[in-house]
């Protein structure tokens, strides 16, 4: 998948957020929490995708200390999304993806009951992530490299969920998020970041686009 499928998977899930956004009306606190978080997610890959070339968005999230580019340069005024992006620079979009999978682990929490099927061996009994149950999943994970491979997220649509909810948690939990206070999950800390290491940008803005398409369907179903 080249940047312009990228760009145009994303182009329909965001019409579709936008037909969606009109049931907000008729939404409990966490179904209208759980769009927020989706949207927000979706406007942040938006401006990864921009700020990727083809070959840095098939490549590595991390790179080696000796391969990495130069500093991103502090904006000199506001912020704003349209000055930061002057300065195409990869790392600055993977700020900008790391957004989105911050975002997403959580909005899935709100959408979902614990009856959910997809998602249901995933979760903790007090309605958190299972941390042990994310690393059964680890080595499967680990072999897939980019998205221009044969091999997808998996061969049906709850192994894509659940794949794309171990991608976003991991690279979620690379930022504190969520895996502190987990000392029953062993070794997750240690083995997640080589599973880390092993992804590609394109896999992660794939893994977040499955989960805001999930999520956007429950909310569109939900009265």
């Amino acid at each position: 998948m080249n940047k312009a499928e990228h760009y145009g998977e994303w182009a329909a899930l965001w019409e579709e957020a936008k037909e969606v956004s009109k049931r907000k009306t008729s939404w409990d606190r966490n179904a209208r929490e759980s769009f927020e978080l989706v949207a927000m997610a979706l406007i942040y890959q938006r401006n990864a995708i921009e700020m990727y070339e083809e070959g840095t968005l098939h490549g590595a999230l991390r790179t080696s200390e000796a391969g990495a580019g130069p500093s991103i340069p502090w904006p000199s005024g506001e912020p704003l999304f349209p000055k930061m992006m002057e300065s195409t620079d990869a790392k600055l979009g993977n700020s900008f993806i790391a957004s989105a999978s911050l975002r997403l682990p959580v909005a899935v929490l709100k959408a979902i009951e614990s009856f959910v099927s997809p998602f249901a061996p995933l979760l903790k009994g007090d309605g958190d992530w299972s941390r042990a149950a994310l690393a059964t999943f680890f080595g499967t994970v680990k072999e897939m490299g980019c998205c221009e491979k044969a091999s997808a997220l998996g061969s049906s649509g709850s192994e894509r969920l659940r794949h794309s909810l171990v991608i976003m948690s991991i690279h979620r939990d690379d930022f504190a998020h969520g895996e502190v206070g987990h000392p029953p999950d062993g070794d997750y800390k240690k083995r997640r970041e080589s599973v880390l290491d092993s992804l590609h940008v394109c896999r992660i803005l794939e893994s977040q686009r499955v989960l805001c398409r999930w999520t956007l369907k429950w909310l569109a179903e939900r009265q």
